[in-house]
């Protein structure tokens, strides 16, 4: 078990350093940082949403408290979050910003 942790984490970590690869590329085909972090997020749903339903569609119940809690997480940090994001990927380049990310990160270590 604790080697498919291992295995998740690299998978995670694979698919975060693509990410400033995939913004460039749809910014360089003349989507504006917004849709970008919009598809991002779209896509990401629509997988999540299909593999739940595929493996446990109990998991996709929820109150109505728990409905607008995770929408307001969903705007207010994953939408935030990617539109900083891209919009920093096009004013920068993926390459500054990661290496501004990684420095901040590490000096908080």
């Amino acid at each position: 078990m604790k080697k498919k942790g291992y295995l998740f984490v690299l998978m995670a970590a694979m698919c975060w350093a693509t990410l400033g690869l995939f913004g460039n590329t749809l910014m360089s085909l003349g989507l504006i940082p917004e849709q970008v972090a919009f598809l991002r997020l779209f896509v990401g749903f629509l997988i999540l949403t299909i593999y739940a339903l595929i493996k446990n569609p109990t998991l996709l119940k929820i109150n109505k408290k728990g409905f607008i809690f995770a929408l307001l997480v969903g705007l207010v940090c994953q939408a935030g979050f990617n539109m900083f994001y891209f919009n920093s990927v096009k004013t920068i380049g993926a390459v500054s910003y990661t290496h501004l990310r990684a420095h901040e990160t590490l000096r908080h270590l």
